[in-house]
């Protein structure tokens, strides 16, 4: 199995003056016209299928490229596919209101043993 150090999952941006520009004005895309330019939806991706792959990369920033909790990510990658995984994080997350980001090692141990159970 691959088990990378780092995960970045990133939204294309749309610069101007770029040959993206002109492919994404005419597949119908819609982003942001100012910096940094997001993709906010796309002819195969809706707008909340966009914010959930920002979700997504943050829930990879704060459980896999921290490092913290390599143990576990072996025991529940061997019973779970990884997409199920980081989506079981982030819904733990929204039942909690918990944010993405700035959440103390303690408080994401919590959440890791609450969906290792």
């Amino acid at each position: 199995p691959c088990h990378p150090a780092e995960i970045q999952l990133g939204i294309l941006k749309i610069l101007p003056d770029t040959p993206m520009r002109e492919i994404a004005q005419k597949r119908g895309w819609i982003w942001s016209q100012s910096p940094p330019y997001t993709i906010l939806q796309t002819d195969t991706f809706t707008f909340e299928d966009l914010r959930t792959c920002e979700a997504l990369a943050r829930i990879l920033n704060l459980y896999w490229n921290k490092q913290e909790f390599t143990a576990e990510w072996q025991q529940l990658l061997q019973k779970q596919k990884a997409s199920q995984v980081l989506f079981a994080l982030l819904n733990r997350h929204r039942e909690l209101g918990w944010s993405l980001h700035s959440i103390s090692k303690a408080k994401r141990a919590e959440v890791f043993a609450h969906i290792y159970s």
